[in-house]
């Protein structure tokens, strides 16, 4: 089996696996509880908690609220950034957890303006500056890279252009296809809030987190005995957080050879394209991340190029898992994309299981059927 469907969800690692089973076993305890098994228990979440604020470059008195995954993470910071009839602005090349959240604070009566893409799939500078400089807005959501694409934005720069306007301003980044892919430093970035998500890092499902810089005002959404620091009520999934911060630690440790090798295997693909003559368009920019590629195949629907390749235990995506019941891509759309590169579209990502092999062969096998479709 290849699976070059690693943005959607990834396989848990070995190490990661290990811890979560440990902690279910040993340290089986409510964190919240009084007698010693609490007292262990929570001394491991908040080693856990330091753990991930490491990774980031978190400070002393940054928050980090664990909850059940990025679109809780998402949603906890749009609604919990901001107030009644505060304004937003976010791009149209959001998550569906951050594009689908700020319409509904659109409807519960908050201004909300959503800023365009370029062709590359990056957020469109001239668009952002001429919306930020017309209007005060109160909070900023950018993610830092595309899901579908890999597009990565200029976070900084942009957090830059925002706060000049309003100083007041928080800015939030989705850094779910990011995070301990590319570097994520919230003391870089210059940014207030970020979201993660454990299953994109080979750490378990159902786990995710939000960071918030202290200072920053958060009201919860979620209320009940007043765990995370009052911030997300409900008894913590410590075997999940303890596995997670595993995985982050792992990832972190070897970024760089990751990077590299996802790198060579985008590489690998585009260049056997190129050299049997093979007609497809990139999604997205060269500049963007190396664990994501997005093609257009015209004269091929990619759901049945999907289709076709499961066959050969060959797994790959069109696109955003969360969206993947939807017959339009926003994001495709958003950067000019005709119908039919639309309707072709397929998205390959890699994660450090993947080789240079595999790669060769998928790229054998993607030419083989689209060929056959091109000629019915």
């Amino acid at each position: 089996m290849i699976y070059f469907d690693n943005a959607s969800t990834t396989q848990i690692s070995g190490r990661a696996l290990k811890v979560y089973n440990e902690i279910s076993k040993t340290c089986f305890y409510n964190s919240s509880s009084l007698h010693k098994g609490g007292v262990l228990a929570k001394t491991k979440l908040e080693k856990a908690r330091q753990d991930i604020l490491n990774c980031i470059n978190g400070q002393v008195g940054d928050r980090l609220i664990f909850c059940s995954g990025a679109t809780e993470a998402n949603n906890m910071a749009l609604f919990g950034l901001t107030r009644k009839n505060q304004s937003i602005l976010v791009s149209v090349g959001e998550h569906p957890s951050v594009y689908n959240t700020a319409m509904s604070l659109l409807q519960r009566g908050n201004e909300v303006d959503f800023v365009k893409l370029n062709s590359e799939g990056t957020v469109d500078i001239d668009d952002f500056t001429q919306k930020i400089c017309n209007k005060k807005y109160d909070l900023v959501s950018i993610m830092l890279t595309n899901n579908e694409t890999g597009a990565i934005n200029d976070i900084r720069s942009l957090c830059e252009i925002a706060k000049r306007a309003n100083p007041q301003c928080v800015f939030h980044s989705d850094c779910v296809q990011a995070f301990c892919k590319i570097d994520v430093l919230v003391d870089n970035l210059g940014i207030d809030s970020i979201s993660l998500s454990a299953h994109k890092i080979n750490g378990p499902k159902g786990i995710g987190a939000l960071y918030v810089k202290k200072r920053v005002g958060f009201n919860p959404i979620v209320y009940g005995g007043g765990q995370e620091n009052n911030l997300r009520s409900g008894t913590e999934n410590l075997p999940a957080i303890c596995a997670f911060a595993e995985a982050a630690i792992e990832k972190c440790e070897v970024l760089k050879s990751n990077f590299e090798n996802a790198a060579r295997i985008r590489e690998t693909i585009l260049r056997r394209f190129d050299d049997k003559g093979f007609e497809y368009e990139v999604n997205g920019s060269k500049r963007g991340s190396p664990y994501v590629l997005s093609i257009s195949l015209d004269g091929v629907k990619g759901e049945v190029l999907v289709h076709k390749l499961e066959m050969d235990d060959i797994y790959i995506g069109t696109g955003s898992a969360c969206s993947s019941k939807s017959s339009d891509n926003r994001i495709l759309s958003a950067m000019s994309k005709e119908k039919g590169k639309i309707l072709g579209n397929i998205r390959l990502s890699f994660s450090a299981n993947n080789t240079i092999d595999e790669a060769e062969i998928v790229a054998e096998k993607i030419i083989q059927y689209a060929t056959e479709l091109r000629n019915l």
